[in-house]
């Protein structure tokens, strides 16, 4: 599957017994409007994330994550009857939206695009550690609530899953292997008993 994205600075079923922590959370218009510009991005980046590469979707429009936000969080403020509508519900509409992308930026065609590691260290604080918070949440509700979970399932909370990932970051000096990919290396493989906590 060939896929471009353009990056400019300023997305099935849960089957029984793959509840973990994150996809309890509600991720809705609540949620949304009272999180950081920072979290929202990345979220959004997570969702984009799992929904071309695990979902194997597609997006009607080429759009920057800053665009998808702005439309995002314009949808909330006009619609709060609507709030209890899904991020992801709302990120999907949003492709539906044409915008006018500047020229330049960065074309990628491999899976998973630019979310890598270079993506997870180029953040500064505070912004990091919400960038991270919300990147691993918005990877982890699009998989636990509309993928088919064969690949495994994931027990442990958001927090868990972004010092792993740093870590793992740390420790190997691979900035090229892409955010998902070092995700499941920690997931809980199909048939293995859930960790205790």
């Amino acid at each position: 599957m060939a896929l471009t994205l353009v990056v400019t600075f300023a997305f099935a079923h849960n089957s029984p017994g793959t509840t973990a922590p994150h996809s309890e959370k509600t991720f809705d218009g609540t949620w949304w409007l009272s999180s950081s510009a920072a979290e929202q991005l990345a979220f959004r980046d997570g969702l984009a994330d799992c929904h071309l590469w695990e979902l194997k979707g597609s997006l009607k429009y080429e759009r920057s994550a800053q665009d998808d936000a702005d439309y995002i969080t314009g949808f909330y403020h006009a619609n709060p009857r609507h709030s209890a509508r899904s991020v992801y519900d709302v990120f999907l509409e949003a492709s539906t939206r044409r915008t006018i992308q500047p020229s330049g930026g960065e074309h990628f065609s491999e899976p998973h695009g630019y979310w890598d590691g270079l993506w997870w260290k180029g953040f500064n604080e505070p912004e990091l550690a919400l960038s991270h918070k919300g990147f691993v949440e918005g990877y982890l509700w699009c998989y636990s609530e509309k993928a088919d979970s064969n690949r495994g399932t994931f027990s442990k909370t958001t927090g868990a899953y972004t010092r792993l990932i740093s870590d793992w970051y740390a420790k190997s000096g691979n900035d090229e292997t892409k955010i998902a990919d070092v995700l499941f290396k920690f997931r809980d493989l199909p048939g293995s008993p859930p960790p205790t906590h």
